[in-house]
């Protein structure tokens, strides 16, 4: 990732709150050309790593379940190929979609509790992000993302919401 990005997405934690995003809170997939699976009729996150990698997640109806995709690694439903193959030391992971913010970092680890120390000044992260901090930026930008997608009077769109969100939240609170 470039610094700017980096930069970017680190100083949430401070206080800045992607500035751009709290005044336009549409995903992140609206702007960039690298990763746009729903071109193809897909819902997709992007997916940012604090360390220095994106990539995407499609959402599987049939699966009822987001899946990890890497199209640079011509990878699928490879969660952990960061951690285990590249043996990376993760410290965050947040997906960005057109209507949410959500940390899922759980999804890429088995070891939650370390990817958590690892966010700290000497792994990128301000030293003032404690995890509550880290909780409310992705809650706020989450809220204005929702607030987005109402406002669009998007019904059926948020009922769809609502379920993705119920299945990831059984599936990351397992992986705890």
């Amino acid at each position: 990732a470039s610094s700017r990005t980096r930069s970017r997405a680190v100083s949430w934690c401070v206080v800045r709150v992607f500035p751009d995003r709290a005044e336009r809170p549409e995903s992140p997939l609206d702007a960039r050309r690298g990763h746009r699976p729903q071109a193809c009729g897909f819902e997709a996150r992007y997916v940012w790593d604090s360390t220095d990698h994106v990539w995407s997640e499609v959402w599987s109806a049939s699966q009822g379940r987001w899946l990890h995709c890497d199209p640079c690694e011509k990878k699928v439903d490879r969660p952990r190929l960061y951690e285990k193959g590249w043996g990376k030391k993760l410290a965050g992971i947040f997906a960005f979609g057109r209507d949410e913010v959500v940390d899922v970092t759980r999804r890429y680890t088995r070891d939650v509790g370390a990817c958590l120390g690892r966010r700290d000044g000497d792994h990128g992260w301000p030293e003032v992000c404690a995890e509550a901090a880290a909780a409310r930026a992705v809650a706020t930008l989450d809220a204005a993302a929702l607030a987005a997608a109402r406002a669009r009077g998007e019904d059926a769109w948020l009922r769809g919401r609502a379920a993705r969100r119920a299945a990831e939240a059984s599936e990351l609170a397992e992986a705890a």
